[in-house]
């Protein structure tokens, strides 16, 4: 028996709000390799510093970038940061939100999936 089939077994005998809690954290993981993984693709210009589990769903991520200017200190190495980012799933795809250089005081797992939390800069 596979470690998925033991998995699918134990989890039949669950009751409904453990199932779901499993369900949740299950959800949280893969965001987190999604993340992981496309960080794996940008490496040239995103560096992972600290990650975050919050709200199910919503991980945090503090990185280090590269704004892309050719003549910017970056562009030999180091890199500008860390920053804070929110990433979540919404229609299959992996989103993000910049924050900022800190964590504001209003940063809850509630207002942060509700995307209250944060204050972005005007364009």
């Amino acid at each position: 028996m596979t470690k998925l089939n033991r998995l699918e077994a134990d989890a039949a005998s669950l009751p409904l709000p453990e199932l779901r809690r499993l369900v949740r954290r299950l959800q949280d993981k893969i965001v987190v390799h999604q993340v992981e993984a496309e960080d794996a693709t940008r490496t040239t210009a995103h560096q992972t510093v600290a990650v975050r589990q919050q709200e199910p769903g919503v991980t945090l991520k503090q990185e280090k970038v590269r704004c892309g200017k050719k003549n910017c200190r970056c562009a030999t190495g180091e890199l500008h940061g860390p920053y804070w980012y929110k990433y979540w799933n919404e229609g299959g795809r992996t989103r993000s939100q910049y924050i900022g250089k800190h964590l504001p005081a209003t940063a809850t797992p509630a207002t942060l999936a509700a995307g209250t939390a944060t204050q972005l800069p005007a364009k």
